[in-house]
């Protein structure tokens, strides 16, 4: 008997006890009979039950759990195609997959200030804040200052949130596509590996990487807040940024270039704020969003290409990515 328990999904095999055998008529002794005389009664065959020999059943059982696994590792090669990136994002992809080597990862890192150890220190003696440890933040005057010597930098610390969810979603489909990956901040890869490694450059202003390698391309992010257009010096696209980081909208810029002199397989997501880069990611790894971009770029999956989105962000999420720019070549 074959079941499956309410609430879970693996099957329990259970061998039931075969059929008692019956005790065989056994047939009276016979008489000895005139041969002119007719027996009064016909003597009964034995009644006698037959059961499976062991090979036999064995086989059955064989046979029963062939069907079952086969049929779990079909549902399984489902659920797994299904999962994986295919049509247009997995064309997208292809320059970077197709590589030997992994792929690398370059996130970008914030620029922060922390408060110095002695500075904090003091406050939390003053305050008798000995259980909060280094994560809190102090209460300053409002005509309160701090020296040079009360702060230190801290570069390669921090990632915006929506750089962190955008190495996830990529991460996800590059596993998906069966490639693996490296994770490091940008500062820690050298220009000899970009050459020889396809490379995704997540971030835009805080990523040294994508400003290098698309200061010189028909499309750059420039000053604070703008992505100029160097083929039509009047055209730009400028991002108005609220004053309380309340942001409503945000551009971003994708860059993909193929093997050239300078860099592998080149791939980089650039927002102005971490909206714009997390939204490009997702625009990347969407199969209706590379089929958007199709239909303005025809020949897009040999080339070299670059694409302004605009972004309008909701309560901190992106809600609609709209292309305003494409150019390959």
């Amino acid at each position: 008997r074959i079941s499956i328990p309410v609430g879970g999904y693996r099957a329990a095999f259970e061998f039931l006890a075969p059929p008692k055998l019956e005790d065989a008529a056994v047939a009276p002794s016979a008489e000895m009979v005139p041969a002119s005389l007719e027996p009064e009664q016909q003597v009964p065959a034995p009644i006698v039950h037959v059961s499976q020999s062991p090979a036999r059943r064995n086989r059955r059982v064989i046979l029963t759990l062939g069907i079952v696994f086969a049929i779990l590792f079909a549902l399984i090669g489902i659920r797994f195609y299904s999962a994986r990136p295919h049509g247009a994002v997995q064309q997208f992809w292809s320059p970077l997959v197709t590589a030997s080597s992994p792929v690398l990862l370059s996130v970008g890192s914030n620029a922060v200030y922390r408060l110095s150890e002695s500075f904090s220190d003091n406050y939390v003696k003053e305050h008798h804040l000995e259980a909060s440890g280094m994560e809190f933040f102090p209460t300053l005057d409002p005509h309160q200052t701090v020296d040079s010597a009360g702060l230190h930098a801290a570069p390669d610390s921090f990632v915006a949130l929506g750089d962190v969810a955008a190495v996830a979603e990529i991460t996800r489909t590059l596993t998906g596509l069966n490639k693996p990956q490296q994770i490091r901040f940008s500062n820690d890869i050298s220009f000899a590996e970009v050459r020889s490694n396809p490379t995704v450059s997540i971030g835009g202003f805080n990523n040294q990487m994508t400003r290098e390698f698309t200061k010189k391309l028909r499309f750059t992010l420039t000053s604070r807040n703008r992505i100029d257009d160097h083929l039509n010096p009047g055209q730009s696209w400028l991002l108005n940024a609220s004053n309380d980081s309340h942001d409503t909208e945000d551009y971003a810029l994708i860059t993909r270039l193929l093997s050239g002199n300078a860099t592998g397989p080149f791939l980089s997501l650039a927002g102005m704020g971490q909206y714009g880069t997390l939204a490009a990611t997702d625009f990347v790894c969407d199969d209706e969003s590379i089929k958007r971009l199709a239909r303005l770029a025809p020949n897009w999956q040999r080339q070299n290409l670059q694409v302004v989105l605009r972004i309008k962000v909701v309560d901190y999420k992106a809600v609609s990515t709209e292309i305003v720019a494409v150019h390959t070549w």
